[in-house]
């Protein structure tokens, strides 16, 4: 079996029989808030009925007050509340049950109903702590309570007669018998376990709490042990607090609440021994009597009253509510870590799964679904309550063949988590989270964002002169190459490269190419390859340099005398298209082509 100390649900709340604060009763132990890690626990003064419950609205997490408990429900029904029919049983399926509209005898009849979920530390580990109360309408004769905490959620069709929801292994049933005017109260718990098949033997139906711990009660019913404790004894003058792991106590005396409670009678109190409260360390039972590692957390309850202890007794009213007491989160962040030259973006994604119901939740599967990308499903295991763990880690490893990166052309991108998780080691119900729709942000390393390419380019020229035989006639001739540079990060798709000489006239080209051009690589424009090494000529030439472009100027193209010298200039002008489809440039550069004919000329 496994170690677990008992801690008894009277140092979590006050169960003394009484709704108001009782200040004969010890302060409770509480998890200090903020938590901490590990978290540490401190002697606050001990919640209460009245101050948990305020004035009585449906639902979890109503107007009430104080910050110590992990989850609360409050339901409210009437006098004339649904009650089963048709011999619906503890031990049947919720999908088996029917109830009517038809009102109870009063002494059956729930008019209220409500639950509390507590955590204490326990060597290291945590314990989880049920509070549970309910009203009867009337006290005429004895009668006997039940209530069943449902890992499915578990509740009456709306303006049906049957039930939705079904049991699952390990869902918790207690019995609370209103005999000897509550002052000896014994709590009998089962859990649902579909290994039985009959009970067994040693089963007392009769009197359960003669019965051995952990024998079959019935088909998918197991009898796990009976608690005999009152909780307190401090509203009759007492001064006895109960240490047992499960406990129950009635109002020995009227009592007033902060919610409404239509008692039989009118009146606004309560009549003694028709409030019924108790407690158990649910954690303890799983683990110390049932050799279970955690015990499972729930999302439904529903109380009911009998005819008696036993299992196959017929159930009369019920009430039931909601106890989403397990649940999953998941976060994640989406990061943008670098650009490439195509203009596609790369990103890595990481996210954390979080625990933060009441019990221990199994099977637990983070989804990662990147828009563009392919889902990749982490297999995480389990986490017990408050526990986290990050995707992808060594607890939440990266599936074989696949990767927690992107690359992709569109920036920013969206990213998508999804979350699910098991109550139950043997299944139980599959509750889910999602962070939604999650926008990328984009990393920044020493002030530089590292996805915010930049487009350039730049472009060169050099020339010279030469002299070309033309008929009868020596003209002048310009020879000119150059070479166009990607100095931006991403490719250019395309580029252009004109010449314009003094006045307005074309020095030849354009010059261009689809060709892409990576960021830092240059190209000669004149013939996409090496630029050649141009030299002035020493006598009349027959035609261009291979690999050069020329062009035959004009006298309106002479830009004037250098050291007696005649020279001529011009422009070439590049522009291009970057991989994102933004215009680059334009970029000039300008050349001085100066006359020196048969080297006669000083050294330039």
């Amino acid at each position: 079996m496994l170690v677990c100390s008992i801690i008894a649900p009277t140092t979590v709340f006050q169960l003394d029989g009484q709704t108001a604060l009782d200040s004969a009763w010890p302060n409770c132990i509480y998890i200090n808030k903020p938590v901490t890690n590990p978290p540490t626990e401190s002697s606050f003064t001990c919640d209460y009925w009245n101050l948990l419950n305020g004035t009585g609205t449906n639902g979890s997490f109503q107007g009430g007050a104080g910050d110590h408990f992990d989850l609360r429900t409050f339901v409210s029904g009437s006098a004339s509340s649904n009650a089963f029919t048709q011999g619906s049983k503890d031990i049947q399926d919720p999908s088996s049950w029917h109830y009517s509209h038809n009102p109870t005898p009063d002494k059956d009849t729930i008019t209220n109903g409500y639950t509390a979920a507590y955590t204490r530390l326990d060597a290291g580990d945590t314990d989880t702590m049920l509070i549970l109360g309910a009203e009867r309408f009337s006290v005429n004769g004895d009668a006997n309570i039940g209530i069943w905490f449902f890992q499915q959620d578990v509740h009456p069709i709306p303006g049906g007669s049957t039930f939705t929801g079904n049991h699952v292994n390990n869902d918790v049933f207690m019995v609370s018998a209103f005999t000897g005017g509550g002052v000896a109260p014994t709590i009998s718990v089962y859990i649902w376990d579909t290994t039985c098949t009959g009970a067994d033997q040693a089963y007392n139906s009769a009197t359960p709490s003669k019965s051995p711990n952990l024998v079959c009660a019935g088909k998918n019913v197991r009898y796990v042990s009976s608690f005999v404790s009152l909780c307190s004894d401090i509203q009759t003058g007492g001064s006895n607090v109960s240490s047992s792991p499960a406990c129950a106590v009635t109002n020995q005396v009227a009592i007033t609440t902060n919610w409404p409670s239509p008692a039989k009678g009118g009146g606004t109190q309560l009549p003694a021994q028709t409030f019924f409260t108790g407690g158990i360390d649910l954690s303890y039972v799983f683990e110390h009597i049932l050799g279970i590692s955690s015990a499972p957390c729930f999302s439904s309850f529903l109380f009911d009253t009998r005819t008696s202890q036993s299992l196959s007794a017929t159930v009369k009213d019920f009430l039931s509510g909601g106890f989403p007491e397990c649940h999953v989160s998941v976060t994640k962040t989406y990061t943008c870590n670098s650009f490439n030259a195509d203009n596609t973006f790369n990103y890595s994604y990481q996210g954390s799964v979080t625990n933060d119901g009441g019990g221990t939740l199994f099977n637990v599967q983070a989804t990662d679904t990147p828009v563009g990308g392919t889902a990749v499903t982490y297999n995480c295991g389990s986490l017990s309550k408050g526990q986290s763990k990050t995707f992808p880690s060594a607890v939440c490893p990266q599936p074989g063949g696949t990767t927690n990166t992107l690359t992709t052309s569109t920036h920013p991108a969206s990213n998508v988590a999804d979350a699910s998780a098991q109550t139950s080691s043997s299944g139980g119900t599959t509750i889910t989270a999602t962070t939604g729709s999650v926008a990328s942000t984009d990393l920044i390393v020493n002030g530089v964002n590292q996805c915010s390419p930049r487009v350039g380019i730049d472009v060169s020229k050099s020339c010279v002169t030469a002299f070309q035989a033309s008929g009868s006639n020596i003209v002048v001739r310009v020879d000119y190459t150059g070479t166009v540079t990607n100095t931006g990060t991403l490719n250019l798709r395309s580029w252009q490269v004109t010449d314009a000489v003094l006045g307005g006239g074309s020095g030849g080209g354009p010059f261009n190419s689809t060709a892409l051009l990576a960021p830092g690589a240059s190209i000669c424009y004149t013939n996409l390859g090496v630029c050649p090494n141009l030299t002035a000529p020493t006598g009349v030439s027959s035609g261009t340099p291979t690999g050069a472009a020329s062009y035959f100027p004009s006298s309106a193209d002479a830009f004037g005398l250098t050291a007696g010298r005649i020279q001529f200039t011009d422009t070439v002008t590049a522009t291009g298209v970057a991989s994102n489809g933004s215009n680059v440039g334009p970029k000039t550069a300008s050349a001085m082509c100066v006359i020196c004919p048969f080297g006669a000329c000083a050294a330039q």
